[in-house]
């Protein structure tokens, strides 16, 4: 583990209108804490499913991004359904989300838009449109944090630090945070 300090329409179920231009287009509650908040970006030009666990009573949060591996939970292998992240979050006031998606993207801004892939502006997404729209359904301290896992551990830390306005912490979970030092290929 890696420490650092620091147009879119409505699924069915959910709630929200068609015409936001940011933020929650829909949430799904799932459970009296589980909840899927559906996230138009604009940057991608795509709507966001994001896994959120939040604590029954409401209020304000401090919030924790939680970045998948190399498929993004695209194929159902992700935090939530992975690890007993949900049992370790249920009686602590903290937001917690998993945006689904970003697969063998490295949650970074490409800079061209990939043929299979589509728009991979991760970083925008995460450190721009993401919190406010969790901020909005959820309410928020203003404190965030972001870990990922493998693909993700070294780009949680890159967030945090190319956007430490909105990352107070980071952490890296079997991650390769430097790639191109020697100690990496080895």
């Amino acid at each position: 583990m890696v420490l650092a300090g620091n147009p879119a329409q409505a699924l069915p179920g959910t709630t929200g209108s068609a015409d936001a231009a940011v933020g929650a287009v829909g949430i799904h509650q799932v459970s009296a804490t589980r909840a899927v908040l559906n996230v138009f970006s604009p940057s991608m030009n795509r709507v966001i499913s994001n896994e959120v666990l939040h604590s029954p009573g409401g209020g304000p949060a401090p919030t924790l991004v939680l970045l998948n591996g190399a498929l993004g939970n695209e194929d159902g292998v992700g935090w939530l359904n992975n690890s007993g992240v949900e049992q370790f979050f249920l009686d602590k006031n903290v937001t917690v989300v998993a945006p689904i998606g970003g697969r063998f993207s490295f949650y970074t801004d490409w800079q061209t838009t990939d043929p299979v892939l589509g728009t991979n502006l991760w970083q925008t997404y995460l450190s721009r449109e993401l919190p406010a729209a969790v901020d909005a359904a959820y309410g928020s301290t203003g404190k965030r944090g972001v870990a990922g896992l493998s693909m993700s551990g070294g780009p949680a830390l890159d967030l945090a630090i190319q956007a430490p306005d909105v990352f107070d912490a980071a952490a890296s979970f079997s991650g390769c945070p430097a790639p191109s030092n020697p100690l990496a290929t080895a």
